[in-house]
């Protein structure tokens, strides 16, 4: 993988599912992943894989969560046997959800670097890349010698600790930092709103790739600087039903009004357009709405 000064969508649960990937990748998200895979739900179902939303798309990861070397080294096997595409797996060692910590996983990893040595160890062993995503430790003593220990191909790292979840700012002079103290390969996340900001970092040697999450949630057209009017909006969300529809990919319409309502949030006059997206049983009756506007 190249990843130089290439731009990442962030894995987000149950949003950036395969079509809204798609429509991210159709605007100049380089590299794309299938989120929050539980490593012991493939291990122990057969079933479990049925689940995981990946369909051999070139420059796609797949993430895995789980706290147990073994466990995510068999999975990782699963996956590779199940998808002969697939080059890369990423670790989760930055979500702060307490489903996913409960158990040892995601931000619980940071406290235990050596752990992390050895899932990205058996990971490695399948032949496939492998990063880490992390957040930031609580100092940058831990921070650092985490860093130091767990070797993975590159590092995706949120600017922000586990306590802040998504609240305040992006530390991003800490992420110049750890580029500046580390040969690894190093991919900013956090607050990175548009191609221009992604591109500033980048130059500014603060990182070598950029990662975005939130802003590509109500703007996927932020990998490639459109501009955020009405006429956008409307066919960022028509572009992501069509992919839906073409691709036959069953999706709950809860999920897709929070897309909806997310994509054309912020024009005027659009109470009506949200209320009617609130009330939408069907993929249609949001088209038909798309229509009259």
């Amino acid at each position: 993988m190249k990843i130089e000064k290439e731009n990442f969508l962030a894995p987000i649960h149950e949003y950036t599912n395969y079509p809204y990937r798609e429509l991210c990748r159709k605007y100049g998200a380089k590299y794309t992943l299938v989120p929050l895979v539980s490593a012991m739900g493939l291990v122990s179902s057969k079933k479990y894989i049925e689940n995981v939303d990946y369909f051999n798309t070139k420059n796609e990861g797949i993430q895995l969560f789980g706290s147990d070397a073994r466990i995510i080294g068999k999975a990782s096997e699963i996956l590779i046997k199940e998808f002969s595409g697939l080059e890369w797996i990423d670790i989760n060692c930055g979500c702060p959800s307490r489903n996913v910590t409960a158990s040892g996983g995601g931000t619980e990893l940071l406290k235990n670097p050596k752990l992390v040595k050895e899932i990205v160890k058996e990971v490695k062993k399948t032949g496939v890349k492998v990063s880490v995503k992390m957040r930031l430790c609580n100092t940058k003593e831990k921070t650092f010698d985490f860093i130091k220990e767990i070797e993975p191909d590159f590092l995706i790292v949120h600017g922000r600790t586990k306590e802040q979840m998504y609240s305040g700012t992006a530390n991003w002079e800490y992420i110049k930092e750890i580029k500046k103290n580390t040969k690894l390969k190093i991919v900013g996340n956090g607050d990175i709103q548009n191609q221009i900001e992604a591109k500033e970092k980048i130059k500014d040697k603060f990182c070598d790739a950029i990662m975005i999450g939130r802003a590509a949630m109500s703007n996927p057209g932020c990998f490639s600087n459109m501009e955020i009017n009405k006429e956008n909006k409307i066919k960022f969300l028509r572009e992501y039903l069509q992919i839906i529809e073409e691709k036959q990919y069953y999706e709950k319409i809860t999920i897709t009004r929070v897309k909806a309502l997310n994509l054309l949030k912020g024009f005027e006059n659009s109470s009506d357009v949200r209320k009617t997206i609130s009330l939408s049983k069907n993929v249609h009756e949001i088209e038909k709405m798309l229509e009259k506007i």
